[in-house]
């Protein structure tokens, strides 16, 4: 009997040993691969019938002036707009006569010139069968035709001048009320107008001047937006709330992701002490890193189902000419190797920032006046991505990367054309959804390009989200249902955080994904690689809409997994078959189909 228990406390004792021999030596690392996974296509295909393509697309009519710069662009945004709702545009110049009737879910025109559009009188007829027009490049009453300003519920006009902020009155953009952001960073310019008492203000400026409204007439309205702005960025998701009101179960679909970004992580971790911070919790920065920033980020992360995707950098180094020699300190690759595991083991990625934080951009190319230095030549530039590529191996040798980041937000064509030879995965690049002209940085636009790559933005940024970035999260979720969010560990030693402090960093960053959580929980937390897979659904995906009484038909193809809708309508759904509806905000919906053919009630 004490042999036998002998026996077995030895052999415990020996198995615990070579386990956590394993772990030292880095044999856990050789376990977080993921080269086995089928980007984005995982699932059964579900195709369309040829029955089902035949169907109708909802269609919108787009009337323009191809002598205007700016209604030539508004066009085309609106085309590729409307595409991504899989819905359907016809476009015709103003000065066109085309026939207008019910075929068409709505009509918009892309000019302020009102009187330079011969079909007004065809628009009419469409509004009084119960069609809905919409303008969306402003009003000017030169020309205008007497009597359709009170038809679109204008009683009078005055000059058009600049107007600061926009604040929303109603609920067309959905998750939040009452949103808005207030100065120059919004600015328009807009009429000035005396409004009839039958209509509905949909969102005003810092002044009170409306900015979007909609008129009954007949049987249907009219819709208008007094800016000139309905192309920019900021405004996607008032364009979708106003695209919504063309019916009264308006749906598209969506992404339905939310990402996470951490810069610079895993990393070298600076030595020593920063004086501010340390007056405030006492420790060195590499113990501040390690026993307070990382449990907060990884307890928020599970809190509000966030997932992590961190962007390594080897080196803080501006060394830009070859050969790249490994790091000699020890604790770099540690820091990789326990951070870059506790990151996998939360769920989240490890993608690639850059060997160094030198932008992969040779000299002369966009930004002199940024403190950056220009790389000797491409060959430098895979030579140094090769060292990346082998430090990261040295950790994780069977991990694919998938996610670059830019650093400072720069990329030219050589580097991109250096990190696709040296990192043949890689899928995704992520750097910035806009900013400032005068800045050149690289901006994106949510897509996938040819090659089958992904540009995958971060809308926001930093540990406290203040109004105009939250105006920029709340406009992207109500189109295509992202939230794409970024920081970094060392921002607490910005001199912009100055004047702030880890505990209210740590507040507003707790409020910012408690906020996303509560009002937007229908949002999956996701790796960068698995939202870019995810919007390549998204893009795959077809549909049709049929709609008959107080019932309406989503027919849904080209998928792997069940697609997600975003229904618009103050109905209330009464029963369904083929997929679920929940309530997310006031009159919108989240649709997730469960069969190809999926129905909806209404009361």
């Amino acid at each position: 009997m004490y042999k036998r228990n002998f026996i077995a406390a030895f052999l415990i004792v020996f198995l615990l040993g070579l386990f956590f021999q394993y772990n030292r030596t880095d044999g856990f690392m050789k376990l977080s691969t993921n080269i086995h996974e089928n980007f984005g296509a995982n699932g059964t295909f579900v195709e369309g019938s040829e029955e089902d393509k035949a169907l109708e697309r909802e269609t919108f009519l787009i009337l323009y002036d191809p002598m205007n710069l700016r209604s030539m662009f508004l066009k085309h945004y609106l085309e590729r707009f409307i595409r991504e709702q899989k819905k359907a545009t016809l476009a015709a110049e103003i000065g066109a006569v085309p026939e207008i009737d019910r075929r068409y879910i709505g009509v918009i025109v892309t000019t302020g010139n009102i009187g330079a559009v011969a079909a007004l009188p065809q628009i009419d007829q469409y509004v009084a069968d119960g069609g809905t027009a919409l303008f969306l490049d402003g009003l000017s009453d030169t020309g205008m035709p007497a009597g359709f300003a009170e038809r679109i519920g204008v009683r009078r006009f005055g000059e058009s001048y600049t107007r600061e902020g926009i604040h929303m009155t109603s609920d067309i953009i959905f998750g939040v009320q009452s949103i808005g952001v207030s100065g120059r960073s919004y600015q328009t310019t807009t009429a000035a107008v005396s409004l009839d008492s039958a209509v509905q203000i949909h969102a005003a400026a810092d002044d009170g001047t409306p900015l979007v409204w909609e008129m009954p007439s007949g049987a249907g309205k009219y819709v208008v937006y007094n800016g000139q702005r309905m192309a920019d960025k900021p405004n996607v998701g008032l364009l979708a709330g106003i695209l919504s009101l063309t019916s009264d179960t308006y749906v598209y679909p969506t992404v339905g992701a939310k990402v996470f970004i951490i810069d610079d992580f895993p990393a070298p971790v600076p030595e020593g002490i920063f004086p501010r911070l340390y007056d405030e919790v006492h420790l060195t920065t590499a113990d501040f890193y390690r026993n307070v920033w990382w449990p907060q980020m990884l307890a928020n992360a599970k809190r509000y189902g966030f997932k992590y995707t961190g962007v390594v950098i080897e080196t803080y180094g501006n060394q830009v000419k070859g050969p790249f020699a490994p790091m000699s300190d020890r604790y770099t690759r540690s820091y990789l190797i326990a951070y870059g595991r506790e990151l996998l083991k939360s769920g989240g990625e490890l993608g690639i920032h850059g060997y160094n934080h030198q932008p992969l951009a040779p000299a002369g190319y966009n930004q002199e006046h940024l403190d950056y230095t220009p790389w000797a030549s491409p060959e430098d530039m895979k030579e140094s991505l090769r060292e990346l590529r082998r430090y990261i191996a040295s950790a994780y040798p069977d991990y694919a990367i998938r996610t670059y980041v830019p650093p400072s937000n720069i990329l030219s064509p050589e580097g991109k054309a250096a990190l696709k030879e040296v990192f043949p995965d890689l899928k995704i690049i992520a750097a910035l959804y806009m900013g400032m002209p005068e800045d050149r940085a690289y901006y994106q636009d949510f897509q996938r390009n040819a090659d089958g790559s992904y540009e995958f933005p971060r809308v926001s940024s930093g540990y406290i989200v203040r109004g105009d970035m939250l105006w920029d999260i709340v406009n992207v979720i109500n189109t295509q249902g992202i939230v794409s969010h970024f920081v970094h560990p060392d921002e607490i030693f910005y001199e912009e955080s100055a004047h702030t402090t880890w505990r209210e960093m740590n507040e507003g960053m707790d409020a910012f994904m408690k906020f996303t959580q509560e009002q937007y929980p229908w949002l999956r937390g996701a790796t960068v690689s698995e939202a870019a897979a995810m919007l390549g659904a998204y893009f795959d995906l077809d549909c049709r809409i049929e709609r008959e009484g107080d019932e309406m038909r989503i027919i849904s193809w080209n998928y792997r997994v069940p697609p997600r809708y975003i229904l618009r309508t103050h109905k209330k759904p009464e029963a369904v078959a083929g997929c679920t509806v929940e309530n997310i905000g006031q009159a919108a919906y989240i649709v997730e189909v469960k069969e190809p053919t999926a129905e909806i009630h209404f009361k």
